[in-house]
């Protein structure tokens, strides 16, 4: 017997607010369709977020009917579980999920989490609800999203295991939404092995989902990744489907499947080298043209035209050697998006500014050295650069007042007074300086 274990499909995800994004997820989810008859698979097995949230619209739905009535028409049937995206929501009827299964286009699996411990009944198609279901000497037992209570949930269905009538199996799988802690050490809270251990001997095949990345773990805890690419974070993941064969001996054979994705390239330009805002922009223009041209060369032979706009990300990285305020993050994003080729353009804003390097002495007085910190920060910045001396001066004075708890009006007067005098002496300099010349 064949099945085929997708996860994380996330229709309805319009990604960066582009159509043409919302319409790549209804894409790989009919690519996994086509997989599944093609390879003439008995079962399809969605291990939680078939939608990307609660909340459906139609063209959601109609993406979710069209896939689904295809496996229909080629008599394979298909099992999910609720992820923690499209699961019912506090206070609803039903969920999508639940819409979809009355309508006979797939069984929604559940144990009966009402008693302690909780009940594993067999699917009744009357009912519409079933913890498990056997298909051609294969069990499959199915339980959705359950957060923080999944350890204790799992550990219950190993105790009540050799309960259950098992003549005629010869293969279990345990369908779940659930990672496994470790897989991805940014996102904590997974189910720790020691959780699983208990299912181990038991389950054959633990058929899991809801961390993006695919993995499988002593060759009995599978993962297959998201259809398509929902973050950058995800964009070098072999990503896609696992289509399993399991003999009449119990043995059986995973094979991972990738599948087409859009790409998405992340461009890194170094801003340290650039003292001068028109240095950065000639550099990074130089630096997206090449960069254009190594997209294209990887993009040559890619297999699917209507996907081979990618999605691009450009990020900024380093120190910033002029002032931020010149950093013009307008004529950045036009520039991105006359050179790079791309279905979405994005810039991010890693730099920073110049540490300050205050080169103080024993000898120094607190005060001293606060003036140096006050004129080192004053020296950075180019538009004040000038009058550093002044403003170290003005600075240390409104420091002093705001300790003596003077009132704001004292404190804008000296502000506003010094500020016009500096303006005012920068005018004279101006004019003495044009009547030289």
């Amino acid at each position: 017997m064949r099945f085929l274990h997708i996860a994380d499909v996330h229709l309805g995800h319009q990604q960066y607010n582009v159509a043409e994004r919302f319409n790549d997820f209804g894409r790989a989810f009919l690519d996994a369709v086509k997989l599944a008859v093609d390879e003439q698979v008995r079962v399809v097995v969605i291990a939680g977020d078939l939608f990307h949230r609660a909340a459906v619209d139609p063209l959601t739905l109609l993406q979710a009917q069209e896939g689904l009535q295809r496996l229909q028409a080629a008599g394979i049937a298909v099992l999910a579980v609720h992820g923690n995206h499209d699961r019912v929501r506090y206070g609803a009827a039903m969920s999508w999920l639940e819409y979809l299964m009355e309508q006979g286009l797939f069984c929604l699996l559940a144990p009966d989490v009402s008693s302690s411990p909780l009940a594993l009944r067999p699917w009744d198609e009357k009912a519409g609800a079933g913890g498990y279901i056997d298909i051609d000497g294969v069990r499959f037992i199915g339980m959705p999203w359950m957060g923080a209570s999944a350890p204790g949930l799992l550990g219950e269905i190993a105790g009540i295991w050799d309960s259950l009538d098992w003549k005629g199996i010869r293969f279990a799988v345990l369908l779940t939404h659930a990672g496994v802690e470790g897989q991805m050490p940014h996102m904590p809270g997974g189910i720790m092995f020691a959780d699983l251990g208990p299912l181990r001997g038991k389950v054959d095949y633990l058929a899991l989902g809801h961390l993006h990345k695919p993995y499988a773990v002593e060759g009995w805890i599978y993962n297959p990744g998201s259809l398509e690419t929902c973050s950058f974070d995800e964009a070098d993941y072999e990503c896609g489907a696992y289509l399993v064969d399991v003999h009449d001996d119990g043995s059986f054979v995973a094979e991972h499947r990738k599948m087409i994705r859009r790409p998405f390239f992340t461009l890194e330009f170094k801003t340290d080298l650039f003292m001068t805002p028109a240095a950065f922009l000639e550099g990074l223009l130089g630096y997206l043209r090449q960069s254009q041209r190594e997209i294209v060369r990887k993009l040559r032979n890619f297999p699917d035209p209507e996907r081979a706009l990618p999605v691009v990300r450009l990020i900024l990285r380093g120190h910033l050697a002029f002032d931020r305020a010149a950093l013009d993050m307008k004529a950045i994003r036009e520039m991105l998006h006359e050179e790079i080729d791309a279905l979405v353009r994005r810039v991010e804003d890693r730099t920073t500014s110049l540490g300050l390097d205050v080169a103080a002495s024993e000898e120094m007085t607190r005060a001293d050295l606060e003036r140096l910190v006050f004129e080192s920060l004053i020296q950075s910045d180019s538009r004040y650069s000038p009058y550093t001396s002044a403003l170290g001066s003005l600075m240390q004075q409104i420091k002093t007042l705001a300790l003596e708890d003077a009132a704001p009006k004292e404190i804008y007067a000296l502000l506003d007074e010094e500020m016009s005098r500096l303006e005012e002496e920068s005018h004279v300099d101006h004019q003495t300086a044009t009547d030289e010349h």
